[in-house]
């Protein structure tokens, strides 16, 4: 497409429509105020009617305040109406009609406005641009936002600093950091120079990634450029902080906002709250509750029930019910989060009864429980043997209208096998294979794992080959019984590598080699298990547990690390009834008897067995030498 340049020059402020919650343009940059949608369409009928006709300049008030209103159908409507009553538009309104097809996400309609605009002969000026690179970024149209903005440049239009937020908010939000960073570098060499919009929306994209050092240098460098940070620049870095713990460098942020005049908000104390109860530091996240409320920061529902979850994690439900109460007695009505967050706790210890009432509670105060209750629930139900409550409660779900997902699958799925009712499963499974769920290989996981529980490996087999189509872009495990050659590793092996996704992978499972091919980096590691397999079961003659084929997809960051698997131990916790404690706990429990490490990461991969990865290679072998531990009696077995 060709444009007609208005000419180049020093960057170009015009503000942004109210796509970008802004004012229009400066020569009619306030817009009409109404209190309902029908005083405004009132106020367009007079408009129409009126003899002589009004300005342009009215029309373009009186639509931005509908767009204001988030009428943006409405205000694709008068337009039309405009061109039958011949009112003349300018780019201005056909600025707003973009706007709103934008909002509606039709970009494909918003471009063909573009053209009128063009036609008419009007000169687009840098909001046309911006909202279009808006809309196509909010599509996930990254991608074609670069081309146009690209193309705007070259046609001698100049972006202001609304344009290169926009696109570089875009990159940010699909994970392109350093395409954002580019752009900002190419901002401080033009005429446009950056706000802490920009900066900021940076900087929360680098935390996002964990690259909290790069966030702190970009932060330094924006306040050495003279531009002050602002609450949503400190919200990310703070949140950062607390997901590595550093409480300390925690105190010295929250210090440093007091003395810029800038005070922490209920969002910011709440998240230090947040990050304190998920490493089990209760005390501390209540001493920061009455920090809040001696600055004058009153808690709200988010931050109690956050302090709830914190006791419910150590199973201390009488005080996360006390906190609710509290919270009830400070006119905070409890929300479907704060039932749920009790109902998990009461489920975690067993205490079913307790959930049910609550869940009860919660339907008689008109509460309507959601996905996440109910899966909450179901899984408390599985957990203690009442398979049949909780395919009552899912029956209850569906009637009142709550849709399941493939989590509240898997948790029957799963309960269905274990308990010997695979005829059951595979009924359930074609049910959701047959729904507008796509399963995924966690569902197929569970599936061929309950198989081969029931000693029925060559429909194990026949359904793991038919797994080709299915891909998954997570990490995922695949559980293949001990000694069963057909199903082993060297099966495995083949058949990924038949699928093209991956290279020869030693069976030792030390070394990942390149993906071959396009589609999805595929990395294969098998842990040695010999010391895992517990022999408690062996002694009593129960099934040996199934070996843990760990398969990565898609995740460059997380794949990079395998080349480094002596930083992993494996561990299973010795329990009767095969169950381990919830991820939390243990991460809470690894980094509290493992302090002398850094950061202990945690993940679960199936019923009593979690992977533990160390800072490095010596913290692990000294963890391992230390021995078996103990957690609520319960003996933790590592091995490499």
């Amino acid at each position: 497409m060709a444009f007609s340049s208005p000419g180049s020059g020093a960057c170009m402020l015009s503000p942004p429509l109210p796509f970008f919650s802004s004012s229009q343009n400066n020569f009619h940059s306030k817009s009409l105020h109404f209190n309902t949608l029908d005083d405004a369409l009132s106020s367009f009928n007079r408009l129409l009617h009126m003899h002589p006709p009004p300005s342009i300049v009215d029309f373009a008030k009186l639509l931005t305040s509908i767009a204001k209103m988030k009428h943006y159908s409405t205000v694709l409507s008068l337009s039309t109406q405009m061109d039958s009553f011949g009112v003349p538009p300018n780019v201005y309104t056909l600025n707003i009609l973009i706007n709103s097809f934008c909002h509606l996400n039709r970009v494909g309609f918003a471009f063909s406005v573009l053209a009128k605009i063009l036609k008419l002969g009007h000169q687009p000026d840098p909001t046309t641009f911006t909202t279009l690179i808006r809309g196509l970024c909010v599509e996930g149209k990254i991608g074609e936002a670069l081309h146009l903005f690209d193309k705007m440049i070259d046609e001698g239009f100049q972006p202001n600093v609304v344009t290169y937020g926009t696109l570089i908010n875009g990159l940010c939000k699909v994970g392109n950091t350093s395409a954002a960073i580019r752009l900002l570098r190419s901002m401080e060499q033009g005429n446009c120079q950056p706000d802490v919009v920009i900066y900021t929306s940076i900087i929360d994209s680098l935390c996002k990634d964990r690259q909290v050092t790069e966030a702190f240098n970009l932060f330094s460098q924006m306040v050495g450029q003279g531009i002050s940070p602002d609450i949503f620049t400190y919200t990310s870095l703070v949140h950062a902080l607390c997901n590595l713990c550093e409480w300390k460098h925690v105190t010295t942020l929250l210090n440093q906002m007091v003395n810029s005049k800038i005070l922490p908000d209920v969002v910011i104390f709440s998240t230090v709250v947040d990050a304190l109860c998920k490493e089990g530091k209760v005390t501390e996240a209540h001493e920061i509750v009455d920090m809040m409320i001696q600055r004058g920061v009153e808690p709200d529902v988010v931050t109690y029930t956050t302090l709830m979850d914190g006791h419910c994690l150590q199973s201390e439900m009488d005080e996360a019910v006390k906190v609710f109460d509290m919270m009830v007695r400070k006119g905070f009505a409890p929300d479907v989060i704060s039932y749920t967050t009790l109902i998990n706790g009461y489920c975690k210890i067993h205490k079913i009864d307790k959930a049910m009432y609550l869940f009860e509670e919660m339907c008689r105060k008109e509460w309507i429980p959601d996905t996440k209750t109910y899966n909450t629930l179901m899984h408390g139900l599985c957990h203690v043997g009442r398979l049949q409550d909780a395919i009552a409660l899912f029956h209850e779900m569906v009637a009142r209208g709550q849709m399941p997902d493939l989590v509240t699958y898997s948790i029957l799925l799963d309960s269905l096998c274990k308990n010997c009712h695979l005829e059951e499963a595979m009924a359930l499974l074609k049910a959701i294979e047959a729904s507008n769920l796509n399963p995924d290989i966690q569902v197929y996981n569970i599936i061929i794992d309950g198989m081969c529980r029931a000693g029925e490996l060559e429909a194990a087999r026949d359904l793991f080959s038919n797994l080709s189509s299915k891909e998954d872009d997570r990490r995922y495990f695949i559980f293949i019984p001990e000694g069963f050659d057909l199903l082993g590793w060297e099966f495995m092996r083949c058949k990924l590598k038949e699928l093209a996704k991956i290279g020869e992978v030693s069976k030792s499972g030390t070394k990942a080699s390149r993906p071959l091919g396009g589609g999805h980096g595929l990395s294969l590691v098998r842990p040695d298990l010999s010391n895992v397999n517990a022999t408690k079961r062996m002694a009593t003659g129960e099934r040996k547990r199934s070996e843990e084929v760990w398969i990565e997809v898609g995740n460059e960051a997380y794949t990079s690390k395998l080349k480094d698997l002596s930083r992993f131990l494996v561990g299973r916790w010795d329990a009767e009834d095969e169950k381990g404690p919830d991820l939390r706990v243990v991460e809470i429990w690894a980094n509290t008897q493992w302090s002398f490490c850094g950061k202990v990461r945690v993940a679960a991969l199936r019923d009593a067995l979690f992977l533990f990865e160390f800072s490095n290679k010596g913290d692990a072998q000294r963890v391992l030498q230390e021995g078996s531990r103990l957690l609520k009696g319960v003996r933790l077995s590592l091995d490499w």
